[in-house]
């Protein structure tokens, strides 16, 4: 489900609905947002398609010398 973008409250929901777990048998909402951001730090799913090229970017725009320390620049 953490594959599939879910959010963890909805995530929290279906395991009950596709485990058939009762209320007590279930982890807390806290353990699954935990799992959740372990996963995504760790999978691809951290970095989108336009990561590195962003990341570029901000490299330009900060080592520039076109552009002083009190110029302000954006995207």
């Amino acid at each position: 489900m953490t594959a599939q973008g879910l959010k963890p409250a909805r995530i929290h929901r279906g395991m009950a609905r596709t485990f058939g777990l009762s209320e007590s048998e279930m982890p807390t909402l806290r353990q699954v947002q935990w799992f959740v951001s372990s996963y995504t730090k760790k999978s691809p799913l951290h970095r989108n398609d336009g990561y590195d090229g962003i990341l570029d970017q901000i490299d330009q725009l900060a080592n520039g010398h076109g552009i002083s320390d009190t110029q302000p620049f954006s995207f």
